[in-house]
């Protein structure tokens, strides 16, 4: 009983380590965060209980435990991503799709995805242009022009005068990964980096 009872504390801080990591990659929540994150969290507590009090209780249940407690993770990881909220229309496993769409198909990157238009300022919101764009920034990264007549997103042209402050104009390549909004677009740079040359 004391593997069950380990499992399931394991079970509830798997859901407690994903929405940190959901918080770190995928930021923009809004404030419904506020609401998701706990109940997450409990809905995986719940979980957890009922796979030790299941186990404990019913012996029919004790023979398949290791299968009840690898079920209970993939739930808890399902349930951790599905209610984890966005503020733009996509999301997450759309986000993720997005992510394995652009990376599997790098080849057809093209150095014009580096440029977003300034007629489309909201590109994030449309089906995996952000991602092409970080995809691009990795690609064609030599090709930027560095003398401060590019910024990120094309967010201001003008730089900013406090250095605390963000600012989004490059200088040079080895700036693109710090500058990156959100923890999923600075992983999949780094993966673009160490897989595709």
């Amino acid at each position: 009983m004391q593997k069950t009872l380990a499992i399931s504390f394991v079970l509830v801080f798997v859901s407690i380590v994903l929405q940190s990591l959901l918080i770190y990659l995928f930021p923009y929540t809004g404030l419904s965060r506020i609401l998701s994150v706990p109940i997450c969290i409990l809905l995986s507590s719940f979980i957890a209980a009922a796979y030790y009090y299941g186990v404990k209780f019913y012996s029919i249940i004790e023979s398949y435990s290791a299968l009840l407690g690898f079920l209970s993770f993939l739930v808890i990881v399902i349930l951790n991503i599905q209610f984890f909220p966005q503020e733009s229309s996509l999301s997450v496993w759309q986000k993720i799709a997005c992510y394995s769409t652009v990376y599997v198909n790098y080849e057809n990157v093209e150095h014009d995805d580096i440029f977003i238009p300034r007629e489309n300022l909201n590109y994030a919101h449309k089906p995996c242009e952000a991602q092409k764009y970080v995809a691009a920034l990795q690609k064609y990264k030599n090709e930027i022009p560095y003398d401060g007549s590019y910024s990120l997103y094309l967010v201001r042209e003008t730089p900013v005068s406090d250095p605390s402050d963000y600012d989004p104009v490059l200088h040079s390549s080895t700036e693109i990964y710090s500058k990156l909004n959100t923890g999923a677009e600075k992983q999949f740079f780094r993966i673009l980096k160490w897989s595709k040359k």
